[in-house]
């Protein structure tokens, strides 16, 4: 009797599914055992050890590290440009483009966080993470074009700003060649008295030092002061008489041309520069004509230093130099 219990006992567990093994404890011992085999094969159980039997791993368990894997490769690819994009020039930054990527990689960490903090629902995350993806996907493809463009205007500006400071220069040599060294417009100056001459000739020679200066300096902001001072002294030969030669309006239409193409794509460079050799000028030859161009705050920071206006009625030219205590003591005379 008690062997035929036991041959059914055996058929019944090689017809059987396992399901007792399994309810009877986290591991058995069946090593060698074919039916084992065989029900490993079905897929009914797994078998990370040799001897052991343990359920098949939870679906959620399954896609958990699938979906850390993908977020880290987003964050990544994000972060990537996110570094390029802060790293252009303020110029051509885009924050908006900025703020998008940094609330994207939020996004993102989230996420992995919620994943990594071992939440239960993770099928119910994959959803989620499979729009992130796709967001930063999207994203990072249209900042390339976009960086692409930015770095292109940056370049194409760099590349103009070379080719107009080239220019400039080429025009302030032209002109510093024709006025100081070949002295074209020399037969032209008319001259009231020798005093008259020696100041004129004292503000032409501070400023062929400070155009040599500015031009010393290789940069297209020197470049543009040494223009700005060209066209000054050509300005100040003209009230003088050099406005007759045939030479005059061209060379001043030549340098005013390169003035204004340089200068446009430096807009705000070399004032403190240029009040000062402004103030060298003056300094070195009394009155002239040029400095009347002035702009009222240039004016306010000569008279400071102790370049003063004057009377245009009585001097001419509306600026001279003589020391500010003359021109308060003048000032208290006639109060």
């Amino acid at each position: 009797m008690q062997s035929e219990r036991g041959a059914d006992a055996t058929r019944e567990t090689s017809k059987g599914d396992f399901s007792s093994l399994l309810s009877s404890g986290p591991t058995i011992s069946v090593t060698g055992d074919p039916s084992f085999r065989r029900a490993v094969e079905r897929g009914d159980v797994s078998s990370p050890g040799a001897n052991e039997i343990t359920p098949k791993q939870a679906p959620d368990e399954a896609i958990r590290p699938e979906l850390v894997n993908q977020i880290e490769a987003a964050r990544a690819e994000l972060e990537t440009q996110l570094r390029a994009l802060r790293d252009v020039d303020p110029l051509h930054s885009d924050p908006q483009a900025i703020g998008q990527g940094e609330a994207g990689l939020s996004r993102l960490n989230a996420l992995r966080d919620q994943l990594a903090g071992g939440v239960t629902s993770v099928t119910a995350l994959r959803a989620a993470v499979v729009s992130a993806v796709a967001d930063t996907r999207t994203y990072t493809s249209g900042l390339g074009a976009a960086m692409s463009s930015a770095q292109a205007a940056a370049t194409a500006q760099v590349i103009a700003l070379a080719q107009s400071s080239e220019a400039a220069r080429a025009t302030t040599a032209s002109f510093m060649d024709d006025y100081y060294h070949r002295r074209i417009f020399d037969p032209y100056l008319k001259f009231t008295s020798t005093e008259d001459e020696d100041t004129y000739r004292s503000r032409e020679a501070e400023r062929q030092r400070l155009i040599e200066k500015a031009q010393a300096e290789n940069t297209p902001e020197g470049t543009l002061r040494a223009t700005r001072l060209s066209i000054e002294q050509l300005k100040d030969a003209g009230a003088h008489g050099a406005d007759k030669s045939p030479d005059f309006r061209p060379t001043m239409r030549a340098l005013k041309q390169a003035e204004s193409d340089l200068g446009s794509k430096l807009p705000s460079a070399g004032n403190d520069k240029e009040a000062g050799d402004r103030l060298s000028v003056l300094s070195a030859g009394g009155q002239d004509t040029s400095a009347a161009q002035l702009a009222p705050d240039a004016i306010a920071a000569l008279r400071k230093a102790g370049v003063v206006t004057a009377d245009q009625k009585a001097e001419g030219h509306g600026v001279s130099f003589r020391p500010a205590s003359q021109a308060v003591d003048q000032s208290m005379a006639k109060g």
